[in-house]
């Protein structure tokens, strides 16, 4: 069997969608924005909420959360002084099942 038959015959995802999933991976792929997808997982939350929970500054939180909603992972609501964030992609919960899942957690 040559290269062109073999690949042919293979289930591949499309390109796109790999490249997508590199993206977001690499997005992903700090231990602080894993735990807050985690916290975020549960439900709504306000940045020093967020921020406390995973031992961190408001500071350090908002720039995590920022990265994350600039992809369009996440959303935000300012009410009064204080911005609550969510989950808006889909994808984040069923990466972190899927990852703790094969990890054993």
């Amino acid at each position: 069997m040559n290269e062109q038959t073999k690949t042919t015959e293979l289930d591949l995802p499309p390109d796109d969608l790999l490249e997508e999933a590199a993206e977001c991976l690499k997005v992903m792929g700090h231990p602080m924005r894993l735990k807050m997808v985690s916290i975020l997982m549960q439900g709504e939350f306000a940045v020093h909420e967020i921020a406390e929970l995973c031992g961190t500054t408001a500071n350090q939180a908002c720039e995590h959360l920022r990265l994350l909603k600039s992809y369009r992972y996440l959303s935000s609501q300012r009410r009064g002084r204080t911005v609550y964030y969510k989950i808006v992609s889909p994808r984040l919960p069923r990466l972190i099942n899927c990852i703790t899942t094969s990890l054993g957690s």
